[in-house]
């Protein structure tokens, strides 16, 4: 398995599907840790969510307009997103170490975490795959990028 780690918040993929996800997030001082983190048992998971919706945007989730600006993925049929069976599994670590200093309480955002590094992560892990530093310029990473990624570097070997 090829895997990139990035020691803030973010993820672990494999090459061409996500295998494992860890997502540490210092959320400042803990009003709602069992909700963030999901140990709650009414609780959304919120650092579960931002993952899939990073995974999602670097992956998979586009806007796509014709030349008269019309929007061509106006449904879920055509607007791809994670579904649950695409998700790897992931790891939360929730720390309340480092309350901020700009809250009167120290809190700080939660859900958020998985989201900001994935596309970055993600992009990374395929470059150092490929063997092609800075080819990913552009997400989401769609299969017809990809092959168009394996492509140039076939032809420039």
């Amino acid at each position: 398995m090829t895997t990139c780690r990035r020691n803030t918040d973010q993820t672990v993929v494999s090459l061409g599907a996500a295998s494992r996800s860890d997502d540490h997030k210092d959320s400042g001082a803990g009003l709602s840790g069992p909700y963030v983190s999901g140990q709650h048992r009414n609780s959304p998971n919120q650092l579960v969510g931002g993952c899939a919706q990073g995974l999602g945007g670097a992956l998979l989730e586009e806007f796509v307009y014709d030349d008269n600006g019309e929007p061509l993925s106006a449904t879920f049929a055509d607007y791809l997103m994670p579904m649950l069976h695409d998700m790897p599994d992931v790891e939360v670590l929730l720390t309340e170490d480092a309350p901020s200093p700009r809250h009167p309480l120290g809190l700080k955002g939660a859900g958020e975490g998985g989201i900001n590094g994935a596309g970055g992560v993600i992009a990374s892990a395929i470059d150092d795959a490929i063997g092609m530093p800075g080819a990913v310029t552009r997400l989401p990473v769609t299969p017809q990028r990809m092959r168009e990624l394996l492509r140039k570097r076939v032809s420039s070997e």
